[in-house]
């Protein structure tokens, strides 16, 4: 399954697991969990770079800061444990809803196939 099949009406032609959130709320995140580094220093992100994870890499890298994932990811976390709605919109709710029902539909057909190693087999 593609992360792109969890988005409704005109999907973008490739995504990360990050473009489900909402652009300005994961830049935020970024900016709170870079904040130190970006002290005196301005991020400008590429809105032609279709990834939000990518964009950030390669703005962070042009002023010399490397990207981490895991830093605005577990200040996500930390943010939904205290107050979700701040951090997950309606519409990023219902995207991880698809993509979770469409992960459960491909996991239903294995098992109606009566497959149950998910690993392929090797030699």
């Amino acid at each position: 399954m593609q992360v792109t099949e969890a988005f409704n009406g005109n999907p973008p032609g490739e995504a990360d697991i990050e473009d489900l959130l909402d652009t300005k709320i994961y830049e935020a995140l970024v900016r709170e969990s870079y904040a130190k580094e970006l002290k005196g220093k301005k991020l400008v992100l590429n809105d032609n770079i279709p990834r939000i994870a990518k964009r950030v890499e390669l703005a962070l890298a042009d002023i010399g800061i490397e990207f981490h994932k895991t830093r605005p990811t577990r200040l996500l976390l930390t943010k939904m444990s205290n107050d979700v709605k701040a951090v997950l919109s309606e519409e990023t709710a219902i995207q991880f809803e698809k993509l979770f029902e469409g992960i459960n539909a491909r996991f239903q057909k294995i098992d109606e196939r009566g497959g149950t190693n998910l690993m392929p087999k090797t030699k």
